[in-house]
């Protein structure tokens, strides 16, 4: 076991002071490159972070190129399918409509040949009636206007008619061309006549 002499309090044993003069001397020399070496660090890091700063932008950058690009082509397949869309309902409507053409041809002919009135007037309503019944099933019906007091956003007045009967006042007394519903939206406004009371 050792016995060497404490070293009394506030004493450095030679060693101890060497070690301090040793590490002083470090110190001294570390901390005369230290402003150097610490701006070098700090230019290092810099460099480092705007690099990878760089490169998360470039990343990004990519990203929004092939988000835009998705979107792009979504839009396009959105208009392009909607497109399809409308022209098949409009071939299906058309394709309703081909008897009514065919009948429409028949009835010409007929009127060619036949000096039959009535049996002309008849397949002429006959058309008629399945020209319109085509439209109906399609979510076409017409504006309640004959009758009706007047409603701006149905009808629009063509002229007024000055009426004794004070009940008639405002109300649709002719009807001048009918106007249409396409699913309970105005397709066209009915021209009419209304009624104005002699006695306003």
């Amino acid at each position: 076991m050792d016995n060497k002499p404490a070293t009394a309090p506030g004493e450095l044993s030679e060693q101890g002071s060497s070690d301090l003069t040793t590490n002083s001397a470090d110190q001294e020399q570390t901390l005369g490159l230290t402003d150097e070496e610490l701006l070098r660090a700090e230019l290092l890091k810099t460099i480092q972070e705007k690099d990878e700063a760089e490169t998360r932008a470039e990343k990004y950058y990519r990203r929004l190129l092939r988000m835009e690009a998705d979107f792009e082509g979504s839009r396009r397949r959105f208009r392009q399918e909607k497109e399809e869309l409308i022209q098949r309902a409009t071939e299906k409507v058309v394709g309703r409509m081909l008897p009514v053409l065919d009948d429409l041809e028949r009835a010409l002919q007929a009127a060619q040949t036949s000096r039959d009135l009535n049996s002309l007037v008849s397949g002429m309503e006959l058309v008629h009636r399945e020209f319109y019944k085509i439209l109906e099933n399609e979510g076409l019906r017409p504006v309640s206007a004959l009758g009706s007091e007047f409603d701006p956003h149905l009808h629009e007045a063509i002229a007024q008619s000055v009426e004794e009967d004070p009940d008639l006042d405002n109300r649709v007394v002719q009807e001048l061309q009918k106007g249409y519903l396409y699913h309970d939206r105005l397709l066209r406004a009915a021209r009419v006549v209304v009624a104005r009371s002699r006695e306003q």
